[in-house]
């Protein structure tokens, strides 16, 4: 099992890697296997879906990165939940389909609607499956866990954050996750998200410098440790390199 360094992965990451590992399971191929990739990467080919091809193929990457580097990982209960809440909406949507509602309705899916459209047993395999990929990952040698960050810290990080720098709640609780597991890389594939904490940690403009300065001093406050000890990670997109040797 890897005991290098800690990665913390955001929610498009963990979809992309499971979507990997679920992909390599149904193909009977092990992800962990140059043998076995190069077969996966070849069997790609007759995956007809653009998006659910780009996903699988990310999630190879993003896997190979992280066993490269002999990385730990974590990721934050909220991706969890993102996860889970989407698929359930997703499968909702589908059963839908099914039902041939006329196009109108599409826009109108309320979450009640989602709630009628999926049985409690397709619940349950959802939040399952979302479940067991820390599981998945250990098998890889990838050591994985839900982040055991306190939930007080990641939220006054995460309001404080909101008022040196703008993104999102979700971005923001993420971040925060990173910060409070100590994270030296945070893996994403969203292009502003991987700006901000990226200028946040080395950019020499005054915008970015000063909320360094600021996001130094909250963190010395909430982790009641010296502002210099805080690790400010490097934000990575391994799903968009060609090498995944680089950073």
């Amino acid at each position: 099992m890897n005991t290098g360094p800690l990665a913390f992965l955001d929610t498009n990451t963990l979809h992309f890697v499971d979507s990997y590992l679920r992909y390599s399971s149904t193909e009977r191929l092990n992800p962990a296997s140059d043998h076995d990739k190069r077969a996966l990467e070849m069997s790609l080919t007759r995956v007809e879906d653009q998006a659910l091809r780009r996903s699988i193929r990310s999630g190879m990457k993003t896997i190979d990165w992280l066993l490269l580097r002999d990385l730990r990982v974590v990721y934050s209960p909220v991706s969890e939940l993102e996860l889970i809440s989407g698929r359930v909406r997703g499968s909702a949507l589908l059963n839908a389909a099914r039902e041939g509602i006329p196009d109108r309705m599409w826009t109108r899916v309320s979450d009640a609607d989602v709630q009628r459209r999926v049985a409690a047993e397709e619940l349950r395999a959802i939040g399952g499956r979302v479940v067991e990929l820390s599981s998945q990952l250990d098998t890889l040698g990838i050591s994985a866990l839900r982040a055991s960050e306190r939930a007080s810290e990641v939220w006054e990080l995460a309001r404080s954050l909101a008022e040196l720098i703008y993104l999102s709640p979700n971005d923001g609780i993420i971040y925060a996750g990173a910060l409070s597991a100590q994270a030296e890389y945070l893996i994403t594939s969203d292009e502003y998200l991987r700006k901000t904490v990226n200028g946040i940690r080395s950019s020499d403009r005054t915008r970015f410098r000063e909320v360094r300065r600021r996001l130094r001093n909250v963190a010395d406050d909430v982790f009641l440790e010296a502002a210099t000890e805080v690790i400010l990670p490097a934000a990575v997109a391994p799903a968009r390199l060609g090498d995944t040797s680089s950073t």
